[in-house]
């Protein structure tokens, strides 16, 4: 007598091309990067009938797709007539150079999207950074800061809420981790494209945490634990 059944949809994975074999190569090589996830919002021209407090509070109207990008990767709206500082260690970016400070994600990620545009912008003209957003001195300094920095935050970063979200206490792929596997990943593809930045000790420790992780996501997708298969929008699709 058949008192369970199970079933799961699966389909052939095809996969089209492989991922570039250098770093950084996530969303494909600086040049694809650039041309399909950059340079179109830098040269997106600013909409008249957008606002930039578009939904806050009594903000009404829509933020337009430039904006959108500019608050996300840069800190700031040029369409408003912000324009990128002199100086390297502003806004998001300031904790960097401050020792009694940690930068938030989102000033590591704005961290991690402007050093890969950086070394993009050097790479394509032969090394020379003057038509880049920053010069090759700040851009340097920038990326060490940013070692260090994010060194510090990965040693000390919980990877899993434990018993607090319903587990037991031992290691678990669960509501916290993925935030925490994505900032890393975007860290550690950037600053491992440069040498010198991380030791081979520091990447070697990335590199096993995160694959520690990835496993334990693979395990609780075939053992249907909670962490994934709870019902709500953190079941795999």
């Amino acid at each position: 007598m058949i008192s369970k059944v199970s079933m799961m949809y699966r389909s052939d994975l095809t996969i089209s091309k492989q991922p570039p074999i250098s770093r950084p190569r996530l969303y494909g090589t600086d040049s694809e990067w650039m041309s399909d996830h950059v340079i179109p919002f830098f040269d997106a021209p600013c909409d008249p009938a957008t606002h930039s407090n578009a939904g806050w509070f009594d903000g009404y109207g829509y933020i337009s797709l430039k904006s959108n990008f500019d608050l996300a990767a840069r800190g700031f709206i040029s369409c408003n007539g912000d324009v990128e500082p002199a100086q390297i260690e502003w806004n998001s970016l300031s904790g960097y150079f401050n020792s009694e400070q940690m930068p938030n994600q989102t000033g590591g990620f704005r961290a991690f999207h402007l050093l890969r545009r950086l070394w993009a912008c050097g790479n394509s003209n032969q090394g020379d950074f003057s038509s880049c957003e920053y010069s090759y001195s700040e851009t340097n300094r920038l990326a060490a800061a940013v070692a260090l920095k994010e060194m510090e935050r990965f040693s000390a970063t919980q990877w899993s809420c434990g018993a607090i979200c319903g587990g037991n206490g031992n290691p678990a792929f669960d509501l916290t981790t993925s935030e925490q596997v994505s900032f890393f990943v975007h860290f550690y593809d950037v600053l491992s494209s440069q040498t010198g930045l991380l030791s081979a000790g520091d990447a070697q420790s990335i590199e096993n945490t995160l694959e520690q992780q990835m496993l334990l996501f693979v395990d609780n997708f075939w053992t249907s634990r909670w962490q994934l298969w709870n019902g709500n929008n953190w079941t795999p699709q």
